[in-house]
C-alpha cells in the first residue's frame, strides 16, 4: 500500500486536519509521513511596469518573515505528530507557487500518496487565489487525498 506519505500544510485549519488525517494513515500503515510547507517567492516587477522599483531589502525582509513563520509551523507540526509515534520529517520548501513546491517534493521524497487541506474557495475567491489542490490533483503522478472541514469545523475526505 502506501509506505511514503507527503502532507502539505499552510497553517490553516484545513491543512491541519490533513495532517491528523495524513498522520493517522501513516500510523495505520506503518508509512514514513513528509510534512512539507511552501514559501512562495514574491514576485518581481520590473522598474518599466511602474516607473518605479521595489528595494530588493523589501523582497528579502518579507522572505525572511514568510520563512520564520514557516519554521514555527513546521516545529507546531512536529510537536502534534511526534507523540504518535510515526517516523517523520519536516522539510521547508522554496518555491515559485505551492503546488510547484507540493509536485516537485513529492516526486524527490517518493511519495506514493499526496495529502493536503483545501480551503473549498468558490467564486471569485477561487478566480483571484487559486486552488493550489486542484492544480496538484491536475499535474500530479501520485493519488491526492483532499480533506476539507465540514461546517462545524470537523475534517471531510473528498
Amino acid at each position: 500500500m502506501h509506505r511514503n506519505i507527503l502532507v502539505a500544510i499552510d497553517g490553516s485549519a484545513c491543512g491541519f486536519a490533513a495532517l491528523e488525517e495524513a498522520c493517522a494513515l501513516a500510523k495505520g500503515l506503518d508509512a514514513q509521513l513528509s510534512v512539507v510547507t511552501v514559501c512562495e517567492r514574491p514576485p518581481g516587477f520590473a522598474d518599466s511596469e511602474f516607473g518605479w522599483q521595489v528595494p530588493e531589502d523589501a523582497y528579502l525582509a518579507v522572505h525572511d518573515a514568510e520563512t520564520a513563520a514557516a519554521q514555527r509551523l513546521l516545529a507546531n507540526a512536529s510537536q502534534r505528530i511526534a507523540p504518535q509515534g510515526v517516523r517523520y520529517s519536516t522539510h521547508l520548501l522554496d518555491a515559485v507557487t505551492a503546488y510547484e513546491g507540493i509536485l516537485s517534493a513529492a516526486e524527490q521524497f517518493d511519495a506514493d500518496l499526496i495529502v493536503m487541506g483545501s480551503h473549498g474557495r468558490r467564486g471569485l475567491q477561487r478566480l483571484l487565489l487559486g486552488s493550489q489542490a486542484a492544480k496538484v490533483l491536475a499535474l500530479s503522478r501520485q493519488p491526492l487525498l483532499v480533506v476539507k472541514l465540514d461546517g462545524a469545523g470537523g475534517a471531510l475526505r473528498a
